[in-house]
């Protein structure tokens, strides 16, 4: 009788040791999945509401960046939060009328502010800059040889790191198309006023991570790549959260399973065209979303997915076509702290007259019962 209850005792260690092994390789696979604490709703079934609720950049705007950080213009304006702030990483950026170096305008490539602001119903304020002298945003990005200009697309808190990703571009063509010299990671230890570039980190070309949309989710940093321009799919990639600069490391998403360090084997998890774009969880509708510009149309639109890798969903206008005056927008990005709810609150560039709004949305979901 002892000998049969120690052989039952071992059989229950060993189906409880089982269990737990598979749990954790089943978590390791679907980590692209919803967060597994969050009860998935039926989904998206619409948008209303879309307005602009300020003018963040430029002159008239709530902050003043003209006195405050010398910047008549800017766009972009990608955010993640660090530790408790939210910092907005700016694109190309002068302090007069005119694009471009060689009109002499302060020209600097990528700015940061950052924001603590609990009240976006009426617009986001800025705490204040990065700078490198009083009232003067610095230029965080150096552009290497043979570069026209070095832009932040997004960004992304790891521990006591932030990193940001980055495009070279090399050649701005007709509108909606430009080249890149090169992408990469960058990375600041000081909280943003400083950054290093590793030669290392760098994917070169006019690769298909030229631009990202960078999600944490379950240990992994995914992106969510475009090379330059905004006429091509968009592919999926991902790294432990602590190897980011490591590119070897880095996995690529090829139609139902994961390739080691091969970019090239990555396939599209969104149909082209795609722009610049920017993906969050949202636990009002219980799924993913996606925005980006679609190039054909003259749209910003939304996406939904209940995993990462897909299958998104079919487009849904947001804002912006050829026959309004909202058919020179792009790049929508998503506040942190403001993407969860129903009521989303993101910032948008115009590109006349060459600034960026914290704009709001409000997401109508087809159903208030959850997915079996």
């Amino acid at each position: 009788m002892g000998y049969l209850k120690k052989t039952l005792a071992l059989l229950g260690v060993a189906a409880a040791l089982l269990i737990v092994l598979t749990l954790i390789a089943l978590l390791g696979e679907n980590s692209n999945r919803a967060p597994l604490d969050r009860p998935p709703r039926v989904g998206l079934a619409s948008v209303s509401n879309v307005y602009r609720v300020a003018q963040l950049t430029g002159d008239p705007s709530i902050n003043n960046t003209n006195a405050t950080a010398s910047i008549w213009g800017t766009d972009l304006g990608s955010m993640f939060d660090h530790k408790g702030i939210v910092f907005l990483s700016f694109g190309d950026t002068f302090a007069g009328y005119g694009i471009g170096r060689d009109q002499g305008n302060d020209w600097r490539s990528t700015t940061m502010a950052w924001t603590t602001d609990t009240t976006p119903g009426d617009g986001l304020s800025f705490g204040g800059w990065i700078t490198d002298s009083a009232n003067h945003a610095k230029e965080l990005l150096l552009d290497d040889s043979g570069v026209i200009t070095t832009i932040g697309t997004n960004g992304v808190s790891v521990g006591d790191r932030m990193y940001l990703h980055y495009m070279s571009v090399n050649y701005w063509g007709v509108p909606g198309e430009w080249t890149l010299a090169n992408s990469g990671w960058a990375y600041s230890e000081d909280g943003g006023w400083n950054w290093n570039k590793p030669a290392g980190s760098q994917w070169q070309g006019n690769n298909a991570f030229g631009q990202v949309a960078l999600v944490k989710n379950g240990g992994y940093i995914y992106a969510f790549g475009i090379p330059g321009g905004r006429f091509e799919c968009a592919k999926l990639g991902r790294v432990l959260e602590n190897k980011i600069l490591t590119l070897y490391d880095w996995q690529f998403w090829n139609s139902g399973s994961w390739v080691t360090n091969d970019m090239g084997a990555a396939t599209c998890v969104v149909p082209a065209p795609v722009g610049e774009l920017s993906v969050t969880w949202n636990d009002y509708v219980g799924e993913w979303l996606m925005v980006y510009r679609n190039e054909h149309t003259n749209r910003i639109v939304m996406r939904t997915a209940l995993n990462l890798t897909g299958p998104w969903s079919d487009e849904i206008f947001i804002i912006g076509d050829t026959d309004s005056d909202d058919d020179d927008v792009y790049a929508l990005f998503f506040h942190p702290w403001y993407s969860s709810g129903r009521d989303v609150y993101f910032v948008l560039s115009y590109w006349t007259p060459y600034n960026v709004w914290l704009m709001h949305v409000t997401l109508n979901v087809a159903s208030s019962s959850y997915r079996p």
